[in-house]
């Protein structure tokens, strides 16, 4: 069994034994598709979960992608943890390919802003905190010095990401979909692309769907974001719903029975408790014992853990809780053993493959046309988050942060812009019909993808279905639905969608997830989502 750097990447799909029953490949792709003539290639990272079906087969569906979102994120490693899952949902007669985008993780040109791994886990070990907008106004303006100077040495740096943006890889998704057919001896003319994307993966079902129209065959996006906020780079239209999603905490707490670590008979108890908490934190941070020490936690990393627990609310506010209640303790260990990384590092080895961090910013501030603004442009900025969400506004201001001082321009495939419009071609993202319509679905409460998203988007595309499930937190598989599984499945087998909305039922909530069908929890369990903007949880 070869290890991924010993696999050779080749234009045709080559695949290899890997990991437990998978198969693994590198596809040779140009780096640089708006020019034919460039000699220069990059290598797409590949892991599949085989079909249950041999792929030469007439029954064979072909390939599904996945992308768990970022940008940043892993597919190869979302293919690992919850490949087989999702194939069990959208039917076992495909395979499910999980692919690294450009810059990210195993494929190369690989994007790093740093030497060495030493200089970047001591860069990271420098944050001092993980929350701005609280009444010192020093951290941000540390936050954003560090920014600018980070950006300009990633402008610089001439890796991977230079060619990172999203019209780039939706072309490489393409690249995938016709060398898996003619692996296989069929004609990858008339084939299109199967998809579920998540989060930022929504961006990208999009601007596939909005560049090869008529090779859409089933697209589902999942936790929508509004790809005209995404593509202006303004990360303004995502924090509508979290507020709602931070009340369900207290809510769902105060409803557990005794079983919650904060429980009080009201969620205004709940409510009370963290606020007290947060106090106390705020004139006096609680130290680290044990083996976790030396370390120390503040009030950002009481709000911290609430945001984190905010993407997964069936699993994680319990632990957030049991988390909170500890440092009312004064025990820190819980909460830095969420947020706060240990340093491992081979100080003589080159820098590791990146998922997150670099690689999300090289993506995202390519397609958002970069953030060179001053100081006092960002204060502002960050109000007009905190006024969306007091708690979760400083969390999120840091994605935009994260392209302060990275002011070099897209290369290779790069949206259409006009003024405030953008898109592919000279047309607004979705203005063409697609072969066949897109699937869209979202949770009823998404910290930060809200339903208003997908209710917007789905009017871009034309015949484009919606499913609603009615749980909290980020993505359907954050909660398990059988019924929400149904209906994806469903899709993926006929390609049609209902006229209207459809709902379905979570099958359980916070603190009552002991009866889940086993299935649906394992993935709800894998689902370990990129925070965008440098932090990975």
């Amino acid at each position: 069994m070869l290890t991924r750097s010993q696999i050779t990447p080749t234009p045709k799909l080559i695949w290899h034994a890997c990991f437990d029953g998978l198969e693994c490949a590198r596809l040779e792709v140009p780096l640089d598709y708006s020019s034919p003539s460039d000699p220069r290639r990059a290598a797409i990272a590949l892991t599949k979960v085989p079909a249950s079906v041999p792929e030469t087969s007439d029954v064979w569906s072909g390939p599904m992608l996945i992308n768990p979102g970022g940008p940043g994120g892993s597919g190869v490693d979302f293919a690992i943890q919850s490949g087989r899952m999702l194939q069990r949902i959208v039917g076992t007669t495909h395979s499910v390919i999980g692919f690294d985008p450009r810059g990210v993780n195993n494929t190369t040109p690989a994007t790093s802003c740093f030497p060495t791994e030493a200089a970047r886990m001591q860069w990271s070990l420098r944050t001092g905190g993980r929350l701005m907008g609280g009444d010192d106004g020093q951290i941000v303006a540390i936050e954003y010095a560090r920014s600018k100077s980070l950006g300009s040495v990633c402008d610089s740096s001439g890796t991977g990401g230079d060619f990172a943006g999203t019209p780039n890889v939706a072309r490489d998704m393409l690249s995938i979909v016709e060398a898996s057919w003619r692996s296989v001896g069929k004609d990858a003319s008339k084939r299109g692309l199967r998809y579920w994307g998540f989060s930022y993966g929504s961006v990208l079902g999009q601007t596939f769907a909005s560049m090869f129209p008529s090779r859409v065959e089933r697209v589902v996006v999942d936790g929508v974001v509004d790809v005209d906020d995404y593509y202006a780079g303004g990360w303004r239209k995502n924090l509508q719903d979290a507020d709602q999603v931070i009340a369900s905490f207290y809510r769902y707490c105060s409803l557990a029975n005794g079983t919650c670590a904060l429980s009080e008979p009201t969620a205004a108890g709940v409510e009370a408790r963290v606020a007290r908490l947060r106090e106390a934190m705020r004139r006096e941070p609680v130290p680290v014992y044990g083996d976790r020490a030396p370390d120390w936690a503040t009030e950002s990393d009481v709000l911290t853990v609430i945001f984190w627990s905010l993407y997964n609310p069936l699993l994680r506010f319990p632990v957030a809780a049991e988390a909170l209640a500890a440092l009312e303790s004064g025990d820190a260990s819980q909460a830095v053993a969420i947020l706060h990384f240990g340093f491992e590092c081979d100080c003589a080895a080159e820098p590791r493959p990146n998922t997150g961090t670099e690689a999300d910013s090289a993506v995202l501030c390519q397609d958002g046309g970069g953030y060179n603004a001053t100081l006092a442009d960002f204060r502002e900025y960050l109000r007009e988050l905190q006024a969306q969400s007091a708690l979760a506004g400083g969390c999120w201001a840091r994605i935009q942060m994260a392209c302060v001082g990275r002011t070099a321009p897209a290369l290779g495939l790069v949206p259409w812009r006009s003024g405030d419009d953008s898109g592919w071609n000279g047309t607004k993202w979705g203005a063409n019909p697609t072969a066949h319509p897109l699937l869209f679905v979202n949770t009823a409460l998404d910290p930060v993808t809200p339903l208003r998203n997908a209710r917007a988007m789905r009017k871009r595309f034309p015949a484009a279905g919606l499913l609603l499930q009615r749980s909290e937190g980020h993505c359907s598989i954050s909660t398990p639905s059988a019924c929400a599984a149904s209906v994806i499945g469903s899709y993926f087998e006929t390609g049609m969608v209902a006229a209207e909305e459809v709902e379905c039922e979570a099958d359980a909530r916070p603190w009552g997830a002991t009866a889940l069908h086993r299935e649906l929890l394992a993935l709800a369990r894998s689902w370990n989502p990129v925070v965008p903007g440098g932090w990975r949880d």
